[in-house]
């Protein structure tokens, strides 16, 4: 299974996936200063509701726009889940845009 995280500027939404069928998915909000553990025990917790267990966690991927949560969910992927070496990190890249209404942006 696959744990998917995306950290935008408000929110941090984590989900799991076995394939393309998605098994569950929580929110909290984004806290640059939340340290990996607090987060484990927050997911672990939800996860179980779902009836999933952290050990059947393969892999992870960190997309983010929020560089300084970083570290934690990274951390988060490899002490918890073993999933470090085979996180994928995405790192969002701005560009200049001359009319950024035309990209959906504004």
């Amino acid at each position: 299974m696959l744990l998917a995280i995306d950290a935008g500027n408000t929110n941090t939404v984590f989900a799991v996936y076995d394939g393309e069928s998605r098994l569950g998915t929580w929110r909290c909000g984004t806290n640059a200063r939340r340290t990996a553990d607090e987060y484990a025990v927050w997911l672990i917790d939800l996860m179980a509701l779902d009836d999933l267990k952290r050990e059947d966690i393969e892999a992870a991927v960190l997309g983010s726009v929020v560089p300084e949560a970083n570290f934690n969910l990274l951390s988060l992927c490899d002490r918890y889940f073993g999933a470090f070496r085979r996180a994928r990190y995405l790192q969002s890249r701005v560009r200049d845009i001359d009319r950024p209404a035309r990209t959906g942006g504004c």
